[in-house]
């Protein structure tokens, strides 16, 4: 899995238990393989955020993609968004990033616009030195149908 600051984990899981989110970790026998954060409330054009859950840091790793691990992450909370009602989610994709774009537009997300921005966190290098990557994005929703 990509690298990540010490904490960053935890902090996901202490998320979860505010009721703020929900992570999702795949599993391939004891080896965490795959991860998806789904977060609430984080759309800023909604008056109704809570019904615009975000689905991000969504990450396959390397040796394990290509095998629908990615698309049942994101089936799996898919569904948890609409059986809470929510009517779409949303996330953000690069824009050198045209692999995860293909997948999220096989799976029925469109980009709304055509803004882009800039989405910068911090990780550790191959030194264990922090440092920080940045992308630009966009922004693209699914509309869900009503699951159970």
């Amino acid at each position: 899995m990509p690298r990540r600051l010490p904490g960053t984990h935890w902090k996901r899981l202490e998320r979860q238990e505010r009721g703020e989110g929900l992570y999702l970790i795949a599993w391939i026998d004891e080896r965490p393989v795959g991860h998806l954060l789904l977060k609430w409330g984080d759309s800023p054009l909604s008056p109704e955020s809570s019904l615009w859950p975000t689905l991000s840091d969504i990450s396959v790793h390397l040796n394990y993609r290509s095998r629908g691990i990615g698309s049942q992450l994101m089936e799996h909370a898919e569904q948890i968004a609409a059986r809470r009602g929510c009517r779409q989610v949303w996330l953000s994709v690069a824009l050198d990033n045209p692999r995860a774009r293909a997948l999220y537009e096989r799976r029925g997300y469109r980009q709304t616009s055509l803004d882009t921005h800039v989405s910068r966190w911090p990780y550790l290098d191959e030194h264990g030195q922090e440092r920080w990557q940045e992308e630009t994005c966009v922004r693209l929703e699914k509309s869900l149908s009503a699951r159970t």
